[in-house]
């Protein structure tokens, strides 16, 4: 490849780049919009967790209770999220996921409840596939 060809290759690279970023960030929110969904779907009803001693209570938090998984009552929070479009210029992309619901604003916890961490348990569901489909879409783009 010569030094003009070389130029004109990484010319067409760099503006084939941030879409192609931007197309993996969009199958990332709507993974983690499944990957929420699916944590806010939780079996134990409200007469379960009574029965259960209130295990996210602060007072004797039960450990066999995953904090991070959000049980059904009335299905509000679990159709409560929403994506945010990926958006951004060339030094920096975001996107996102968040929840509309009244009851999201007590999963950081309260003077009686334990805090509910659903959103690291969503990072992490997608982290790792995000990294390798954003790795591949850069070496796609920058293969001659």
């Amino acid at each position: 490849m010569t030094p003009r060809e070389a130029a004109l290759h990484f010319r067409k690279a760099s503006a084939a780049l941030r879409p192609a970023v931007i197309a993996e960030e969009q199958v990332t929110t709507q993974a983690a919009k499944v990957a929420a969904v699916l944590l806010s779907s939780g079996p134990h009803s409200t007469a379960h967790l009574r029965a259960a001693g209130h295990p996210y209570a602060r007072r004797a938090p039960n450990a066999a209770y995953d904090a991070a998984i959000i049980n059904v009552q009335t299905g509000s929070f679990r159709s409560a999220w929403q994506t945010a479009a990926p958006t951004g210029g060339s030094a920096k992309i975001t996107c996102g996921l968040v929840n509309r619901d009244k009851a999201a604003r007590y999963m950081t916890g309260t003077a009686t409840m334990i805090e509910r961490p659903i959103q690291i348990a969503v990072q992490a569901r997608v982290r790792l596939p995000r990294l390798q489909r954003i790795h591949l879409a850069v070496y796609r783009t920058f293969q001659p």
